[in-house]
């Protein structure tokens, strides 16, 4: 019993020699766990704001694919398998980003499905619909990258 009592006084003793150390060591465990979350945080930012970027760039190029199969009559090397992998190509990418860009993605694919074999042959219908959707992919992109810090 009496060593029990003097293992428990050697133990107390031991911990009010080394409080600040263990509370350093406790601070400095909370200070390692807060920057790891940032940097998990400016992490994620920086991939969602490329690949937002990316899709902007894939956008302006479905949209001048669009423009060149509804109003120009020699489109050269332009054809709708082109616009079919910038279409397949924006809606892999969306997968990266937001649910509403995602969405939107999916919208525009759907629309493209709908409306390429169109171009050039009506007035603007189909021209107008997949442009509309491709303004709308555009915005949800332009308001997630103004979310980002």
């Amino acid at each position: 019993m009496k060593r029990i009592h003097q293992g428990l006084q050697s133990l107390k003793t031991q911990l009010r020699q080394n409080l600040i150390a263990i509370a350093s060591l406790f601070i400095a465990l909370a200070g390692l766990t807060a920057n790891i979350s940032y940097m998990e945080h400016k992490e994620l930012n920086s991939n969602l704001r490329t690949a937002s970027f990316q899709l902007l760039i894939e956008l302006s190029e479905l949209e001048k694919i669009t423009f060149q199969l509804q109003f120009d009559k020699e489109t050269g090397t332009i054809n709708a398998r082109t616009g079919w992998v910038k279409v397949r190509l924006i809606e892999g990418l969306s997968k990266l980003t937001s649910i509403k860009v995602q969405k939107d993605s999916d919208v525009l694919l759907e629309s493209w499905k709908d409306n390429w074999q169109d171009l050039g042959n009506h007035p603007t219908s189909a021209f107008d619909d997949i442009s509309n959707q491709i303004s709308a992919v555009r915005q949800s992109l332009i308001e997630l990258i103004s979310t980002l810090n």
